[in-house]
């Protein structure tokens, strides 16, 4: 296969797909053949993975109101986080890619490694640790299994910088790293970075409160 010739969802194409406006085309990371104790996973069983690296980036929208153009926060080479749903997941060159807004990404990864250390979020989002359930109350009642104490609350480890506004500036963010939160049900994104946390995305609109 020539050099500027590549194949996108089975048909040739000459050169890399270019994305447009505000969207994203990265390449997801490769699903791991085995767990950390040595486990051999069938493919059924691999959990596809919600971080890739950039490969092209839009040059940005327009705002209508104000007629500026949407920076793009993401460029090639960078290691960006994802949800689980949206985007459009593509096969090019034998490889999983996936065509994002860029405002449906969760974060940037530092120094490209998946870690919730390295968690740069974008836009409005907040990254956040999941509080432990209590088997007990403050005042010595035991809690049952399922029971709602601490469900929705956790400590705000990193924002970003906030809604992207028509003027070209960013809104402030309610929170800072720290403070902990309380939000609604059925909202924000679960991902697990490690064994011994929950962590979550949420947007600044989805918290109910903070202290």
């Amino acid at each position: 296969m020539a050099s500027d010739e590549h194949e996108l969802q089975g048909r040739k194409i000459s050169g890399t797909p270019v994305p447009i406006r505000n969207y994203v085309f990265a390449k997801r990371a490769a699903a791991p053949d085995s767990t950390e104790g040595g486990l051999v996973l069938a493919d059924v069983a691999k959990e596809k993975p919600n971080f890739g690296t950039v490969i092209a980036a839009g040059d940005g929208g327009t705002y209508r109101l104000t007629g500026l153009k949407m920076p793009m926060v993401v460029k090639p080479g960078d290691s960006v986080v994802f949800g689980r749903f949206g985007g459009l997941e593509v096969t090019y060159d034998n490889s999983k890619h996936i065509f994002v807004d860029q405002f449906d990404l969760l974060c940037k990864l530092k120094e490209g490694e998946y870690k919730p250390e390295n968690v740069e979020p974008l836009f409005d989002k907040v990254f956040v640790k999941v509080a432990k359930k209590m088997d007990q109350t403050a005042s010595g009642i035991m809690i049952a299994p399922g029971a709602t104490e601490s469900k929705n609350m956790g400590e705000v480890l990193s924002t970003g910088p906030g809604r992207a506004l028509e003027n070209g500036e960013y809104e402030e963010m309610p929170v800072v790293a720290g403070q902990s939160v309380l939000w609604g049900d059925y909202v924000g994104t679960k991902l697990a970075f490690d064994r011994d946390n929950e962590y979550m995305f949420l947007r600044a609109s989805d918290l109910l409160a903070a202290w």
